[in-house]
């Protein structure tokens, strides 16, 4: 490419940019995502629906984990970032596309004081990963809906997944979790130091 930005390259960016949110640095990982977004939003990369996928969902986690400790009109703002992201998820042809928009809807639930709403986002999202084939997906949707479900019913959503987790060697699964649910982070963590 003419800017120097290489599939390999990209790959460095998901990479990262996926290490910063499940450590919970969010300005760093939402000013990797803008950067890279300003390189590559005029290349032939977003033209392929995987790579649009890839960064919008990023961009929309990286906006989200930004919101959840940002001043109202700050927070407000990416909070519309990420509603115009999901959107574009929606426009996919893509099977799992459809699940990461009701991730970043249920964040965006999360955000609003919805939780009903965001335990339903993750409900379908669950169901659409499995029927894509995509079981880790399934089962961070399933406990980040144990982590808003509380007391109330969410012990078998959180044994499956947990269960899941450590069959496919995640460590940390409140940390893995948050990083696709970043309104869930504080949440998800108290979880796992009851476990």
């Amino acid at each position: 490419p003419a800017d120097g930005f290489t599939p390999l390259h990209f790959q460095h960016f998901v990479v990262t940019t996926s290490a910063r949110l499940y450590a919970g640095h969010s300005a760093q990982a939402y000013q990797q995502v803008e950067q890279t977004w300003q390189r590559v939003r005029h290349s032939y990369l977003p033209q392929l629906d995987a790579v649009a996928v890839m960064l919008h969902q990023l961009r929309a986690r990286a906006a989200l984990a930004l919101a959840t400790h940002s001043p109202s009109a700050e927070s407000e703002r990416l909070r519309k970032l990420a509603r115009k992201l999901a959107t574009s998820l929606g426009h996919s042809n893509l099977a799992h596309a459809l699940a990461l928009r009701h991730l970043v809807d249920a964040n965006l639930s999360v955000l609003e004081g919805a939780p009903e709403r965001a335990e339903n986002h993750c409900k379908r999202a669950a169901e659409i990963f499995d029927a894509a084939d995509m079981q880790l997906m399934r089962e961070v949707a399933y406990y980040a809906r144990a982590a808003l479900r509380g007391d109330h019913g969410a012990q078998p959503d959180r044994r499956r997944a947990e269960a899941f987790f450590a069959q496919v060697g995640v460590r940390a699964p409140a940390a893995f979790t948050a990083a696709w649910f970043p309104a869930l982070r504080e949440r998800l963590l108290r979880l796992a130091q009851l476990a």
